[in-house]
């Protein structure tokens, strides 16, 4: 089958109301598996629907899974939410469910909580599907419980499994994905579904994939003879493990494959163990100010509540659209490329304030650097906003007056 990256097959699924062609092979769902019929199973399961989808029917817009890791922080796979860490979708398009196994259960059965941030790993790999982790913060915590355990080195068991070796360890992948696509044709259950896979080695995975393609931040599961598999669209879901006293241990979340439950093929899965500290750190600066002390550029993702402070020499900054940043301190020239619409931005430097507001705006008033600023920006544009010590430049436009400005760039 064709191999292509995910995100394209987010995009195509988007637009087909959710039915995959067959021809998309690398984004994944559960295939040869059981209903879960127990809510308290997996209580940290969630889906990743269309905010647009109405609340009586969200089985037509779920087309990722993710696990609740905190009462407000869902980890899933990149490619679910991006085409590259720059290009991340609107956290407005997306919901996240949880307390659902039934996904055509009443509205009042589970909980539909809105998005208020997106961090994608910056190493993701689009083309190799290398690294392919994502948080997303929601807007309120949940009443779910998250899960007992995030996978450490010394508790995944993957990273112990030698190509001789007899020591079958399972695992289990959950989702509400394709079931029968082994069978070339769709079927989307609205139930909840798990399937337990054994562990495979990288080294014997690797046998059935391209040079290169099997990475140290992936692991493998699935039978040799196929049968049983993720498949199209549990992307980002969880693959876990048991822990203690009933809980279970999050290692894989669900990334690509070559088709579902094929024979001489596995399910590959983002290996959590290798992700755990950059989940956690991203966790802890999620609402800690940044300070920039050199020129290495620093993304602002979307989403993103946060102070900036700048420090001597140039500062590169890039923000992404849907944020509401204040930067402080830009005393020398900053450059801040700034990915609008709909954003708010404060900027502070020498006693100067800069303010984009949204494109909703009808003027934009520009004075002095020294003294108090509004900008306008507009929908699908890319600027750069340069601040010195005496004028304010909007791309190649110097802007010192009172004026409205029709397009920046």
């Amino acid at each position: 089958m064709k191999k292509v990256t995910p995100f394209f097959i987010a995009l195509f699924m988007l637009a087909s109301s959710y039915l995959p062609s067959q021809s998309f092979a690398k984004q994944i769902r559960i295939v040869g598996g059981n209903p879960v019929d127990d809510p308290s199973k997996y209580p940290w399961m969630t889906a990743i629907v269309d905010s647009a989808e109405i609340q009586e029917d969200i089985n037509s817009g779920q087309f990722c899974g993710g696990t609740l890791i905190a009462p407000q922080w869902v980890v899933t796979a990149a490619h679910c939410v991006c085409d590259s860490p720059a290009n991340i979708i609107d956290i407005n398009d997306i919901d996240v469910v949880l307390g659902a196994v039934d996904l055509k259960a009443a509205p009042d059965t589970y909980e539909r909580i809105e998005v208020s941030r997106i961090i994608v790993n910056p190493d993701y790999d689009p083309y190799l599907t290398d690294n392919d982790v994502a948080l997303i913060k929601l807007k309120r915590a949940s009443a779910q419980t998250p899960i007992d355990l995030i996978a450490t080195p010394d508790s995944d068991p993957s990273l112990n499994i030698s190509s001789s070796s007899d020591i079958t360890t399972m695992a289990t992948a959950i989702g509400w994905g394709d079931t029968e696509a082994q069978k070339q044709r769709s079927l989307y259950p609205n139930q909840l579904q798990e399937v337990d896979l054994p562990l495979v080695s990288n080294q014997d995975c690797s046998k059935f994939f391209g040079e290169g393609e099997i990475t140290d931040n992936m692991l493998c599961a699935g039978f040799i003879d196929g049968g049983k598999d993720s498949c199209f669209g549990d992307s980002g879901g969880p693959l876990v493990i048991p822990y203690q006293n009933g809980g279970y241990n999050l290692i894989g979340v669900v990334s690509w494959g070559n088709g579902c439950a094929q024979p001489n093929s596995y399910g590959v899965y983002t290996r959590v163990s290798k992700m755990r500290d950059w989940i956690f750190e991203q966790i802890r600066l999620a609402n800690a100010p940044i300070v920039l002390t050199d020129s290495k550029l620093t993304t602002i993702y979307s989403g993103s509540d946060l102070t900036v402070y700048g420090s001597s020499g140039i500062n590169s900054l890039y923000i992404q659209k849907n944020s509401n940043v204040k930067l402080i301190n830009f005393q020398e020239i900053g450059f801040i490329a700034i990915q609008g619409d709909s954003s708010l931005f404060l900027v502070s430097r020498l006693g100067a304030t800069v303010t984009l507001k949204d494109k909703t705006n009808e003027t934009t008033i520009i004075m002095p650097a020294t003294k108090n600023i509004k900008l306008i920006m507009f929908e699908n544009i890319t600027t750069i906003l340069k601040i010195q010590s005496n004028k304010v430049m909007l791309g190649n436009q110097e802007v010192s007056k009172s004026e409205q400005i029709v397009n920046p760039i």
